[in-house]
């Protein structure tokens, strides 16, 4: 099977649950994922013959897709504000809302002019948000919330991919309440 071929079955496999354009889109993806291939370098190796691993890791992520699992959650990656950030099913995949929400913060903070704070996110996730603030405010002090134990241990593999020190808590903030005092609560919780 060449390329080509693969390009051509993976639309087809698709044509039900993306448009055509979604499904070229999801394909350039995992072709730079997988094979190595941008979408320049995929136009030149459209004969390119596949190797049988290729082909069945690719009929795996078509069935992943036609469930509607996130293309991102199958890599198991997604860019937030510019940088690499890990996901997985336990996490949401971050939200162009969310980075609107985070330039909105950075600006409010930049203009207080206060370098020292003491900020929570609440349901953090992934981790994204309180990660973003932490590389631009390095002399805060950040913590973030979250209920679920597998969330948290994704967010804390971002905070160390990115060399970040932040303060995660798994509390059930609903009943709870949260305790302590800070400067900044920040949050965007699923719709």
């Amino acid at each position: 099977m060449t390329v080509s071929d693969l390009k051509y079955q993976f639309q087809q496999e698709l044509s039900e649950v993306y448009s055509l354009s979604e499904s070229v889109e999801l394909f350039f993806i995992f072709s730079e994922h997988l094979l190595g291939f941008n979408k320049i370098q995929l136009r030149h190796k459209s004969t390119h013959a596949l190797l049988h691993d290729d082909f069945q890791k690719f009929s795996m992520i078509i069935a992943q897709l036609k469930t509607g699992k996130p293309y991102q959650q199958i890599i198991g990656e997604a860019e937030f504000y510019g940088l690499k950030f890990f996901v997985d099913e336990h996490v949401l995949i971050p939200r162009p809302e969310t980075e609107e929400l985070v330039d909105y913060a950075i600006g409010k903070l930049k203009d207080s002019n206060i370098e020292r704070f003491k900020m929570i996110d609440i349901g953090t996730g992934s981790g994204v948000i309180p990660i973003v603030l932490k590389k631009y405010f390095s002399d805060a002090d950040i913590f973030a919330i979250d209920l679920s134990e597998n969330a948290l241990r994704i967010a804390q593999k971002n905070a160390d991919f990115h060399g970040l020190k932040i303060n995660f808590l798994q509390q059930d903030y609903l009943r709870e309440g949260i305790n302590g005092y800070y400067d900044v609560i920040i949050s965007n919780p699923p719709y």
